[in-house]
C-alpha cells in the first residue's frame, strides 16, 4: 500500500503480491494540484499489471478535469482483457464521467464491494 497527500488531495493505491487486483482511493479535491499524485498512481498500476482496477470515489468531494485524464490515461495503459471499475462516485462525478464519455470504458458500481 502507498498514500500520497497533498493540500487538498490524497490518493492509496493498495495491491497484494500475487493478486490481479489493484484498488485505488481517492480523497479530497481532484485538481490540477493532484495531477502529480494521480501520475505517480498511473505509473505503480502499470508497474504492477493488475487485471482488475477499483478506483472507490466516495470521499472525492470536488473534481476536475484531471479525474478524467487519470481514468483515460489509466484505461489506456492497461491490457484489453483488464477492467477498470469507478465505484461510490457522488451523482456529479458521474454526471461528469457520463459527460466526458468515460463511461464507455468504465464500470460504474455503487456499492464498496463491486
Amino acid at each position: 500500500m502507498r498514500q500520497t497527500i497533498t493540500n487538498h488531495c490524497a490518493i492509496t493505491v493498495t495491491a497484494f503480491p500475487g493478486s490481479q487486483r489493484a484498488d485505488v482511493r481517492v480523497a479530497g479535491v481532484v485538481d490540477e494540484g493532484a495531477a502529480p499524485l494521480l501520475a505517480d498512481a498511473v505509473r505503480r498500476l502499470c508497474e504492477w499489471s493488475p487485471r482488475s482496477v477499483f478506483v472507490d470515489l466516495a470521499a472525492v468531494t470536488c473534481a476536475g478535469p484531471e479525474l478524467i485524464s487519470f481514468l483515460a490515461v489509466t484505461h489506456s495503459r492497461m491490457a484489453r482483457s483488464s477492467s477498470l471499475v469507478v465505484s461510490r462516485a457522488a451523482p456529479a462525478i458521474r454526471s461528469a464521467l457520463a459527460a466526458a464519455g468515460v463511461l464507455s470504458f468504465v464500470y460504474l458500481c455503487e456499492s464498496r464491494r463491486c
